[in-house]
Parts: C-alpha cells; sequence; structure tokens
C-alpha cells in the first residue's frame, strides 16, 4: 500500500505503454530517470491488486536486502 497508494498523489500524463501481461517473457521498461517507469509498473500492480493477482517486491526495501558477508 506504501508504494501503489501514493499513485493518489500523483498526477498522471497520459502515455500509450502497456505492459503484455499474458507473455511468458519477461518485459523490460528503460528510459532516462523520471519518464515514468515505475509509475507504468505501479498502476499494473494496482490493477493486478484489485484482481487479486500480484505481489510487489520493492529491492529498495532495506529488509528486503541481502547482506554480502
Amino acid at each position: 500500500e506504501e508504494y501503489v497508494g501514493g499513485l493518489r498523489y500523483v498526477k498522471e500524463i497520459f502515455r500509450k505503454v502497456e505492459l503484455d501481461l499474458s507473455s511468458p517473457y519477461i518485459s523490460v521498461i528503460t528510459g532516462p530517470r523520471r519518464c515514468g517507469k515505475t509509475f507504468i509498473l505501479l498502476k499494473t500492480v494496482r490493477n493486478l491488486l484489485q484482481r487479486g493477482h500480484a505481489v510487489y517486491l520493492s529491492f529498495d526495501d532495506p529488509e528486503l536486502r541481502l547482506s554480502h558477508r
């Protein structure tokens, strides 16, 4: 909810970009900083969560980082 819920505070500039969720392959979204890559991902996750079919993990979360020992 922390990440996906933040979408309500963002003004969206509509783009014709959608992820192909029917593909068995990994999709890669590339682009410069602050162009909307994470926003597209979070919008997709929000739509999937509404249908009950998504898990979102942010690897920026310190609790998910692997320690290098």
